[in-house]
C-alpha cells in the first residue's frame, strides 16, 4: 500500500467520523523509517510529496535529520490549510525527528 493510498484511505475515514474535524488544519509523519534505509525513505516521501504537488522543502527551521526529504509550510503568516502544515519522516524508535515535529507541532498551534 502506497503513502498516498493510506493517506486518501485516512482522510475518508476521518470524514465519515467527522467533517469539521476533517476540515481542520493537519500535518503528517511518517513513521517507521528505521525499517528502510534514507534512499528508499526519500524516493516514497519524493513520490508521496510528488502525488500531493508538493516540493521538499530546503530550509530546516526545526532541525529535522539531513539526509531525508521533507516538507513543510515555510510561510506561517500564509498557510494554505487544504495542505499539510508539514510531511515528516520519524522514528520513535531511532529518535528520528522527535524532537523537531515537538517542535514544529508547536509552531501551528
Amino acid at each position: 500500500e502506497t503513502l498516498l493510498t493510506q493517506y486518501q484511505t485516512l482522510h475518508k475515514e476521518l470524514e465519515k467520523f467527522s467533517k469539521k474535524l476533517s476540515d481542520s488544519k493537519f500535518a503528517i509523519a511518517i513513521t517507521r523509517v528505521d525499517i528502510f534505509n534514507e534512499e528508499e525513505n526519500n524516493q516514497k516521501i519524493e513520490e508521496f510529496l510528488n502525488q500531493l504537488n508538493l516540493k521538499s522543502s530546503t530550509e530546516n527551521l526545526y532541525k529535522f535529520k539531513e539526509g531525508l526529504n521533507y516538507f513543510y509550510q515555510e510561510d506561517e503568516f500564509d498557510i494554505n490549510y487544504s495542505q499539510p502544515l508539514f510531511i515528516v519522516p520519524i522514528s520513535s524508535v531511532s529518535n528520528i525527528n522527535i524532537q523537531p515535529i515537538k517542535y514544529a507541532l508547536n509552531n501551528f498551534r
